[in-house]
């Protein structure tokens, strides 16, 4: 059961791409304990924009990057509240997570970990036990564009926090299939610039100075 909570100083940030079958339920579970929401589209074709902005004015329209990562730091940057929630588009915290936020803010920790339960059509199949996703925001606190790796800039990392769970909603087997093999491609196309051996790929140079993603613009003329 969630307690209905005056909202904390949190800004939840979300990177997001044809997420209108979750997307509504995150939110309105989220927006009661949070002060600002941060959306950055990742283009897409379905309904998402309309549902971020029935709870939002910051959402933010970006060219497609494939993954979540190359708008995570962005959703961070826009960010003004003291902390910072990082949720995907397929994930939402139990009802445990949430109450615990306004205690959360009150421990001397700037990171905090928690596990990922993940479902298929419905049913448990995994658990992810290291998620760092809740974090003071400091002009430190840094998420680099590789596929699944964790924020940096942070100095008193939380233990798995215990009984508080992300909720991870695989939506069938031919998408959970796709997704792992366009991860697979994404991560051998981009793996020589990661290493420091070849520059950023063609197309994604737009998003080289994440203060200005999109050349002669600025985050704010993406607003929409």
């Amino acid at each position: 059961m969630l307690f209905r909570s005056m909202s904390l100083p949190i800004s939840l940030c979300m990177s997001v791409h044809n997420a209108e079958r979750n997307l509504r339920h995150c939110l309105n579970r989220c927006s009661i304990f949070v002060n600002e929401i941060i959306v950055v589209v990742d283009e897409g074709t379905d309904k998402t924009v309309e549902i971020a902005k029935e709870f939002t004015d910051n959402v933010f329209l970006m060219p497609h990057a494939e993954f979540c990562e190359p708008y995570r730091q962005l959703t961070i940057d826009l960010a003004t509240q003291d902390y910072v929630f990082i949720l995907d588009d397929d994930e939402c915290p139990d009802d445990y997570l949430l109450n615990a936020l306004r205690e959360m803010i009150k421990m001397p920790n700037d990171a905090f970990r928690f596990s990922r339960k993940s479902f298929l059509r419905g049913k448990y199949v995994y658990n992810d036990p290291d998620q760092t996703r809740f974090l003071k925001r400091t002009p430190a606190l840094f998420w680099s564009n590789q596929i699944h790796v964790r924020p940096t800039g942070y100095h008193n990392l939380s233990g798995i926090m215990p009984n508080m769970d992300l909720l991870h909603y695989h939506v069938d087997v031919p998408s959970l299939e796709e997704k792992t093999a366009r991860y697979d491609r994404i991560i051998a196309e981009w793996k020589p610039y990661w290493d420091g051996v070849e520059p950023l790929p063609k197309f994604y140079k737009c998003l080289e100075a994440m203060n200005c993603p999109i050349k002669g613009t600025s985050t704010r003329d993406h607003r929409i």
